[in-house]
């Protein structure tokens, strides 16, 4: 803050000749800043000047006491204006205390046997890939258009061909060789059939020279004949039998030749038989439906035989890979349906949601310790060729669970922290039952429980639950009534 005081350079106040006045500005800080605005040279008293300083003085310190009085008398004010509304507030009047109502959801406790459900992930997976390899030797001369990676392959689809110029050559080398093998061994029946027809013969020839020497003999003892005609007699049916033995022997050797003809002709057979089957394999059809999953050989390449050609992936080889817990393979196993066999429903979540069926088929050896559990495999009903699965597709397994009798299945908050759960008596209050969960099923647990059948348990579960509690619910077939609280 500061005053405007006019003051001289002169310290008598007076003015004299070629003395010069000048005005300036006196603060309360006694210091002086010039007057830009009066620049006259006037004389001013100095008796004037010093009772203006004063007066500034004076109203500078009423201003002060101001500042602190004020402030204090309005504190003061307010704190009297506070006890005179404390003192003159109206006294409420006390209404009387009511009990709180809480409104719940319930549902009626019904027990019954209930057989859930397992949902699982699992993958497609090929189990039974085919290797297709070449059978015989030779070029690629056509190849299949629909022979390519991931396309659907029915049985008997023409896939390759091979040049069976050579194989043809070796076909008709069998048929020659088996013709010349075949008319050797008719060539021998023929002698064999000679050598029997004449042993007949010679069979007789023997009858008749063994009958001529009993004559001859008949003759001797009455002495009709002479000795030499006997010893004649016997000398023909020696020549007879000696020829029947001879005739015994070729036909012997014709026997056993006519025997290795026919292994002759069998081994010409046989390999015709094999000339045929290469021409054959010269031309690659496929084994099954199947997909195709890889492709080597292309036309023009030389194959080799046993050369790789291709892999397929047969449709009915395909099957859904999934894990059970240890806990649900126990079981599982433990219920009177086995587990092998038993049916499964399946689901391509990233396809158009179409439901599949199956079975499951096997279950894995040994099990995954690093992942828990136990890989089952089953599989799949009605895949066609136009099936848009493939190997790799994750599915959704559906399997049924064992079943658990007289259980009630409700939502997980109808189990209280503390394993009871809460029915309602005819008052509308809360009733503890003891429960226990048997199984959970996402937001739903199966539970038995000691609650009479019939019982509308409370599935609301909030913090002041408690025996003897007043509920109110639209659940169970109860009315609503007025309540003063609610809750959800």
């Amino acid at each position: 803050m500061r005053s405007v005081v006019p003051y001289t350079n002169n310290p008598l106040g007076g003015a004299g000749q070629g003395d010069t006045e000048q005005h300036g500005v006196v603060r309360m800080d006694g210091g002086v800043t010039p007057d830009l605005v009066h620049d006259q040279r006037e004389p001013v008293p100095a008796a004037r000047a010093h009772a203006q300083v004063d007066s500034d003085h004076g109203g500078g310190r009423r201003l002060l006491w101001l500042k602190i009085v004020l402030p204090v008398l309005v504190l003061g004010l307010a704190a009297a204006g506070y006890r005179t509304l404390v003192a003159t507030r109206p006294t409420p009047l006390a209404s009387p205390p009511t009990e709180r109502t809480w409104t719940v959801t319930a549902q009626r406790v019904t027990p019954a046997t209930v057989r859930p459900t397992l949902h699982l992930f699992g993958r497609l997976r090929a189990t039974r890939p085919i290797d297709l390899r070449s059978g015989v030797a030779g070029f690629v001369r056509h190849r299949g258009a629909t022979f390519e990676p991931g396309s659907v392959i029915r049985t008997g689809t023409l896939l390759m061909t091979l040049d069976d110029r050579d194989l043809r050559i070796v076909h008709d080398q069998a048929i020659a060789r088996l013709s010349e093998a075949e008319a050797r061994q008719r060539e021998l029946a023929a002698v064999l059939a000679q050598e029997r027809a004449m042993r007949a013969i010679d069979a007789d020839l023997l009858v008749l020279a063994e009958n001529r020497v009993q004559r001859r003999q008949s003759l001797q003892s009455r002495g009709v004949t002479s000795t030499d005609a006997l010893e004649q007699a016997e000398t023909e049916a020696k020549t007879a039998r000696r020829s029947l033995a001879q005739r015994d022997g070729a036909i012997a050797v014709a026997e056993a030749r006519l025997d290795q003809q026919t292994a002759a002709v069998a081994h010409a057979r046989a390999a015709l038989q094999q000339a045929e089957t290469d021409l054959e394999r010269a031309i690659i059809r496929a084994p099954a439906t199947a997909l195709v999953d890889d492709v080597v050989a292309n036309r023009g390449s030389r194959l080799g035989v046993n050369s790789p050609i291709a892999t397929l992936l047969p449709l009915d080889g395909l099957q859904a890979e999934f894990r059970l817990s240890a806990a649900e393979y126990g079981r599982l196993t433990g219920d009177d349906q086995p587990l092998l066999g038993r049916p499964v429903r399946l689901t391509w979540q990233a396809g158009d949601g179409a439901e599949l069926t199956g079975r499951i088929v096997r279950i894995d050896p040994r099990v995954d310790m690093a992942g828990g559990g136990i890989l089952a495999h089953a599989t799949l009903d009605g895949l066609g060729p136009d099936t848009p699965l493939r190997p790799g597709a994750f599915l959704t397994v559906v399997v049924e669970d064992i079943a658990f009798e007289n259980v009630v299945r409700v939502p997980a908050s109808t189990v209280m922290p503390d394993g009871a759960v809460y029915g309602i008596d005819d008052d509308r209050r809360l009733v503890p039952y003891a429960a226990t969960v048997v199984r959970r099923l996402g937001s739903d647990v199966l539970v038995r429980t000691a609650a009479p059948p019939g019982t509308c348990l409370v599935t609301t579960r909030f913090n002041q639950i408690a025996s003897g509690v007043k509920i109110e619910t639209d659940g169970c077939g109860l009315a609503p009534e007025a309540q003063s609280g609610k809750t959800s």
